[in-house]
C-alpha cells in the first residue's frame, strides 16, 4: 500500500521534472518573463505534489513504526476488536451497562469487576451480553493486566488516551471502539504493598493509577485469541 501510493506520486513528480514541464533554479531564471510566469505556476504545483508525497510517506511510516504494517485494530464484527499489536481481543463496548450491573450484584468495586469480567459470555446465535456474538464462554474474559493497559493506551492523545482504528490519529466514536469514557478502568493487577488497592488505567491522562478496591471504576474486559 505504502509503496504503491508513494511510487505513483513520485513517478508523476519525476515525469514533470525530467521532461522540463517543471523547471526550477537557474533554468527558470533564463526563461522569458512569460515563460517564467508559466514555470512558476508549474513549479508551485510540483512543490505541492512533493509536499503531499512527503506527508503521505510520513503518515504511513508513522503507522508502520508504531504498529507494524496494517491497522492498529480490526473490528471482528462480533462485538469484539482485535488488537494487532498485542494479539488481545477487546470488548468493543468500553462501557457495557450489563457488566456494570453484574459488578454491582457481585459486591461492586474491583472484586465485583473481576467477577463480572469473568462471567461475560457471547452467543453463537443472536446477541449475548454486551452485544457479543463471538461464541465466547464464561471464564474466557478477564480484566486487562497493568502491563496490557500500558501497551494499549496512547502516549500521544488524551481524554481518551486511545488511537483510532488505523492508529494514526485520536479515537472517535465507533472508530473502532465505542463508549470510551475519560475515566479509570480497572486492571487485574493488585498493588504489591497494600492489597486494599489495585491498579487502573486513567484514560484521561493515559497513565496507570492506583485506587482503593472499593472504588466503582469502569470495566473493559479482554480475552486471549484462542
Amino acid at each position: 500500500m505504502k509503496k504503491t501510493l508513494v511510487a505513483g506520486l513520485a513517478a508523476v513528480l519525476f515525469f514533470l521534472t525530467s521532461t522540463g514541464i517543471a523547471v526550477a533554479g537557474d533554468d527558470a531564471k533564463n526563461k522569458t518573463d512569460s515563460n517564467n510566469s508559466k514555470t512558476t505556476g508549474l513549479y508551485d504545483n510540483v512543490r505541492i505534489l512533493q509536499e503531499q508525497i512527503n506527508s503521505l510517506t510520513e503518515r504511513i511510516g508513522r503507522i508502520e513504526t508504531l504498529h507494524g504494517v496494517g491497522p492498529r485494530f480490526t473490528d471482528m464484527g462480533d462485538g469484539t476488536i482485535f488488537d494487532n499489536d498485542s494479539g488481545l481481543i477487546w470488548l468493543k463496548d468500553a462501557s457495557c451497562t450489563e457488566l456494570a450491573e453484574d459488578a454491582d450484584k457481585a459486591g461492586g468495586g474491583w472484586s465485583g469487576a473481576t467477577l463480572a469480567a469473568a462471567g461475560l459470555a457471547g452467543s453463537g446465535v443472536g446477541y449475548g451480553e454486551c452485544d457479543l456474538t463471538d461464541g465466547s464462554r464464561e471464564g474466557d474474559w478477564r480484566l486487562p493486566t497493568k502491563t496490557e493497559w500500558e501497551a494499549f493506551m496512547s502516549n500521544v492523545y488524551r481524554n481518551p488516551a486511545l488511537v483510532n482504528t488505523v492508529g494514526d490519529a485520536k479515537w472517535s466514536e465507533r472508530d473502532a471502539f465505542w463508549r470510551v469514557w475519560g475515566s479509570i478502568y480497572w486492571s487485574s493487577t493488585q498493588n504489591e504493598i497494600d492489597e486494599s488497592y489495585a491498579y487502573g488505567a486513567d484514560m484521561i491522562l493515559g497513565q496507570i493509577e492506583c485506587d482503593l478496591k472499593v472504588t466503582p471504576n469502569f470495566i473493559w474486559p479482554v480475552r486471549n485469541d484462542n
